[in-house]
């Protein structure tokens, strides 16, 4: 639309308007803002907009459409020279209202409100419209502006509404009564007028569906488990018998019956559930072999040295007979590394986690791989990096010893002086020394001269882990005394289990959780030495606090905690390239450079020898008298 400025004005003159906002400030046309009319020393020749006459002495000029929408006025003036200046006469003006495109008049607004074609509204005073006044399919949903609706007013109003007609509904087929508002009727009163003969609900309270004669003293859930819980078996004999694991920890909350044969679908006592300690407690008769069978979804039971035959003094009796087959909680496992690494892989590749191209054990392979990336890059770095110990005994007669897959760098090759304790190092000779080359190592395989040492000696070889070690998270119930050596699960709950020796040499043990354990607080230890045949990893520390029941933990990369996310950037990196995804990889190979250089720094100053000389710029710095 054009011509919303107006003047009527004597034929032959030239006329020009000026916009004012509600501030009274002027539009600056070339700057396309309202400002103080002067501002930069500007005149009327800055403001002016051009009105075009015709011969009937109607003058019309354009609204400029860069103006937002709002009220507006105008000022029509009449050029006395040769372009508009301050001083020029005013002859007239008006009032615009302006939706940023068009004027809004009369006509429009009764178009928009009454015909169905309109494509803009106004605001209509309270009751100034009703049902009575609209004609059918007079107001469509495209007519209406997108904020024209209070949307948390007409919610709240609403809301109002449903509560009360819900609230009506549920009052009228008796459903208020059922949790919050009482019916009055006593405890063995007749429900009847609440619960109708023959609806559901009166078939599960009476069995004939007649709750006339319903008695909450004898017939609710608690009065029913209470007369149930005195039915607990066949003799006068109470007999007490607490359920274990086979590792020797109580299980609490599995399902105990007992029969007097070794089969499981029967039973001659009610089934019980264990309390906290494990244990059940059935009235039994002396001289007679019961067998005890139990069910826990966490736990397998076994059908063998299930018996139990009390006799006088013998009462109570100790089984261990569950094996732990499912972790409970995996919530215990949402902070492991495994578990994070996976969401921020799938995050990073913008992979859904249901329907994704990669599963689980796909993801945790390459995080796996990436470990052993990044361990180099950390260990190349570090001064003192995580050594593994790995002992085998020399036999007369054997030159070659091929040492595990997992052994990288080999720090040192050593014997322990028995009793003081005092390490003899066995070093390499040249290959053409006289005397022979002793023991060295030739790719991955030690060698010995014959006859160098005596028979039986047992070496110790120190080395730097290469990172292969299959991570996992899993479940211990074993542990020693010292609480320096940990059981791991034989069944990891995520990952697997590594069983190479020393296999997990150099990695982190980290307790997640220990549910039993008051004030718990998570933990982590290096693993020093790892038994692949008994699965118990021995810790460089003991843990520091008394241990009981399941612990939750993982075995994770020796990187810190909150630094190890780079491996999961370098997994992101490396997936994102073979996918041909150049951009997001090109992305993630920068944010990787950042992360690996924090873990580069991190292990660079663990130099603690050396940190305090290599930060400063002193002529007789360290660092620069390296040399090689």
């Amino acid at each position: 639309m054009a011509g919303e400025l107006k003047q009527d004005y004597t034929v032959g003159y030239t006329l020009y308007s000026v916009i004012r906002n509600a501030a009274n400030l002027v539009w600056y046309i070339s700057g396309q803002v309202f400002e103080a009319w002067g501002t930069g020393a500007r005149d009327a020749d800055d403001y002016d907009i051009a009105l075009t006459g015709d011969d009937g002495g109607r003058y019309g000029g354009n609204f400029d459409t860069n103006i937002a929408e709002g009220e507006y006025t105008y000022q029509n003036f009449v050029r006395v020279g040769g372009s508009a200046a301050d001083g020029d006469p005013m002859v007239g003006g008006g009032d615009m209202i302006w939706t940023g495109s068009a004027e809004i008049t009369l006509a429009t607004s009764v178009a928009a409100i009454l015909d169905d074609t309109g494509t803009s509204g106004v605001l209509v005073a309270d009751g100034a419209i009703s049902a009575t006044t609209l004609a059918a399919n007079t107001i469509a949903a495209s007519k209406i502006a997108t904020d024209a609706i209070n949307a948390d007013a007409l919610a709240a109003d609403a809301l109002v509404e449903i509560k009360a007609q819900t609230t009506e509904a549920l009052s009228d087929i008796n459903l208020d009564h059922l949790l919050k508002t009482t019916t009055g009727v006593a405890a063995d009163g007749d429900l009847s007028n609440h619960v109708v003969d023959g609806t559901v609900m009166s078939h599960v309270l009476a069995a004939g569906a007649d709750t006339s004669d319903y008695k909450a003293s004898t017939d609710s859930l608690e009065a029913l488990s209470i007369a149930t819980a005195a039915i607990s078996g066949p003799g006068a004999i109470a007999v007490t018998v607490t359920i274990r694991t086979t590792t020797g920890t109580p299980i609490e909350g599995a399902k105990i019956w007992v029969n007097d044969a070794n089969d499981s679908t029967g039973s001659v006592t009610q089934a019980q559930y264990t309390n906290g300690s494990g244990e059940i407690v059935v009235n039994l008769e002396y001289n007679i072999t019961y067998y005890v069978f139990g069910y826990d979804q966490n736990y397998t039971f076994a059908i063998t040295g299930n018996s139990i035959t009390p006799v006088s003094g013998t009462t109570s009796f100790t089984l261990d007979l569950g094996t732990l087959v499912i972790i409970a909680a995996s919530s215990y496992f949402t902070t492991s590394f495994l578990a994070r690494g996976i969401a921020e892989i799938r995050q990073n590749l913008d992979e859904p986690s249901l329907d994704a191209k990669y599963s689980d054990s796909e993801l945790i392979t390459k995080l796996e791989q990436g470990y052993a990336t990044v361990i180099g890059e950390v260990n190349r770095n570090a001064e003192n990096p995580a050594v593994g110990r790995y002992n085998l005994t020399y036999s007369s007669g054997t030159e070659i010893y091929q040492l595990p897959y997992h052994i990288g760098m080999v720090y040192a090759v050593y014997t322990l002086e028995s009793p003081t304790g005092t390490k003899i190092f066995y070093d390499s000779r040249g290959r053409l020394n006289v005397g022979g080359r002793f023991v060295w190592m030739e790719g991955h395989t030690l060698r010995v001269q014959p006859n160098a040492i005596g028979d039986g000696t047992v070496f110790t070889i120190e080395f730097v882990p290469k990172g292969t070690a299959l991570l996992h998270n899993g479940s211990a119930e074993a542990y020693n005394s010292d609480q320096d050596e940990i059981t791991l699960a034989a069944a990891p709950t995520t990952g697997t289990l590594d069983t190479t020796p020393e296999g997990y040499v150099g990695s982190i043990f980290r307790v997640l959780a220990a549910p039993s354990v008051a004030g718990y607080a998570q933990q982590e230890r290096v693993i020093i030495a790892y038994n692949n045949a008994t699965r118990v990893a021995t810790l460089d520390d003991a843990l520091d606090v008394t241990l009981s029941g399941t612990l939750y933990y993982e075995i994770a990369p020796c990187i810190p905690h909150g630094l190890d996310h780079v491996i999961a950037l370098y997994c992101s990196m490396w997936i994102a390239s073979i996918e041909g995804h150049v951009r997001r990889a090109s992305q993630l190979r920068k944010i990787y450079a950042n992360a690996i250089r924090t873990v580069r720094l991190d292990a660079y100053y663990s130099k603690l020898d050396e940190s305090g000389e290599l930060r400063r710029d002193g002529y007789d710095s360290r660092r620069y008298m390296r040399k090689g």
